[in-house]
């Protein structure tokens, strides 16, 4: 008996006596040794020893009477790392020489990150056996068995694969208008039979798209669901506070925490009616100066985006850290006249620092900043865009949701909040940039973007 048939072997036994407990008394003493050193064991007790695999992460046991398994998590859950781990099951116990497994990710760079972290791709293998890297975007395991990564922004390259193993990773991050193509278009190609049937594995945070909910609710897929707080004991304590801090008490609590839809219905971010004004003259001020946020334009004409320009305060409201934004100063400007414009709102605004949006050519703006002595002594903080707009705007939501975003009192805001309340990961802004402007602010003050790298780098968290 080879190797893979051994384990397989004594992988159904473990499965078996994970269904029925009791038929580890019945099973010979050198059976139980075997079942020990089974590196897939699953979540029932072994000489009272618990797994470390939590029973919504054990696709093996789910995908026995469905093909499709379908995991709904919170932020933290550990649904990438799942995702990972059943490859490697795949590969001991089902994988045939020379088949393939796809798996589909938002964009090409999330391959890197889910191929080489700690917990990824190659380190779930043992060193003796680690897959080994091909091109960009495939690895090769023992008997030509490989993986090939597809990132949603190019799906049409996923027509020509026919594989024994699907995973769709962060499903609901890809293009709203696109999903569903994506989705069909990977499972149309397996076309050939196969000795082993065909699986599936979605792994996501939900969001309010509708071909998600319909494909989670659908008899054929196997649902399941992790809430942030089941996994708290495997998070760093700080990310998991302000995870929670952040999200607790929104609406979007149901989404990011507790890994639930949302209806589709309440998918805009920021409603009229948590919209608030203060006095900034009789408010608590977290510290001096403010932050000036801009989204630079490339040109300027009538048909050109505005350059968004947004004046905001860190604040204090109930003891928290808050963000109060005093001006909008958004428009269609020239490179000299926005420069113009913000000296002189370094005047009016002193001990200003500016953040500045990089991805259109802000590079440049650094070059033009150091040549003008006016800004020889003001902090520039640069921000390249990550992720989307969407996904940016829902870390600010839930801060504006519970109050701890505000605006200056007596001060002309129509346009940036005109924008705010038509935005939505469905809908493109014909205009959006005063409102990006005003979610780089935020990201500024409230130190969003730590949060946002840290949640990447805990993706693999079991």
């Amino acid at each position: 008996m080879t190797e893979q048939l051994h384990w397989q072997k004594i992988h159904e036994i473990n499965l078996k006596v994970r269904d029925n407990p009791n038929l580890i008394n019945q099973l010979p003493y050198q059976i139980i040794q075997e079942i020990e050193k089974d590196p897939f064991l699953f979540k029932h007790p072994i000489n009272n020893v618990l797994t470390s695999i939590r029973p919504v992460q054990d696709f093996e046991y789910h995908l026995q009477h469905k093909n499709i398994v379908f995991l709904l998590g919170g932020r933290g859950t550990g649904k990438t790392w799942a995702a990972c781990n059943y490859v490697k099951t795949w590969i001991d116990h089902y994988a045939l020489p020379q088949q393939e497994i796809l798996y589909v990710g938002p964009t090409q760079s999330h391959f890197d990150l889910i191929k080489n972290d700690k917990m990824g791709l190659i380190n779930q293998f043992p060193d003796y056996r680690r897959p080994v890297t091909y091109g960009k975007s495939q690895l090769f395991f023992d008997q030509e068995k490989h993986l090939t990564f597809i990132s949603a922004e190019a799906f049409d390259r996923a027509r020509s694969h026919n594989c024994s193993l699907t995973i769709f990773d962060e499903l609901c991050i890809y293009n709203p208008a696109d999903v569903e193509d994506i989705y069909n278009t990977v499972q149309e190609g397996n076309r050939i039979p196969s000795k082993i049937p065909a699986k599936t594995v979605i792994c996501t945070t939900p969001k309010s798209i509708p071909f998600c909910q319909d494909l989670y609710k659908s008899d054929y897929v196997v649902p399941l669901k992790s809430k942030t707080e089941d996994n708290q004991t495997n998070l760093d304590p700080d990310w998991y506070k302000r995870l929670t801090d952040t999200y607790s008490g929104t609406t979007r609590a149901q989404q990011e925490l507790e890994g639930d839809f949302l209806d589709c219905s309440t998918d805009f971010l920021f409603l009229k009616q948590h919209l608030k004004y203060i006095d900034l003259a009789n408010h608590p001020q977290k510290a001096p100066g403010f932050c000036i946020a801009l989204d630079p334009a490339v040109t300027k004409s009538n048909q050109s985006d505005e350059w968004g320009l947004i004046v905001a305060k860190s604040t204090v409201i109930a003891g928290q850290q808050a963000l109060t934004v005093v001006a909008d100063y958004s428009g269609r400007y020239s490179i000299l006249d926005a420069r113009n414009k913000i000296k002189g709102l370094l005047t009016t605004y002193p001990k200003s620092y500016l953040t500045i949006e990089t991805n259109q050519g802000g590079d440049c703006w650094q070059v033009i900043f150091k040549d003008d002595p006016a800004f020889q002594n003001v902090f520039i903080e640069t921000v390249r865009a990550k992720i989307g707009k969407f996904a940016r705007a829902e870390f600010v939501s839930p801060l504006y949701e519970k109050g701890l975003i505000q605006f200056q009192m007596g001060k002309n805001f129509d346009e940036l909040h005109k924008q705010m309340f038509s935005f939505t990961k469905l809908g493109k802004l014909k205009n959006d940039d005063r409102l990006d402007a005003f979610v780089y602010a935020a990201f500024s003050i409230f130190k969003l973007e730590e949060l946002n790298d840290t949640s990447v780098r805990n993706i693999f968290t079991r």
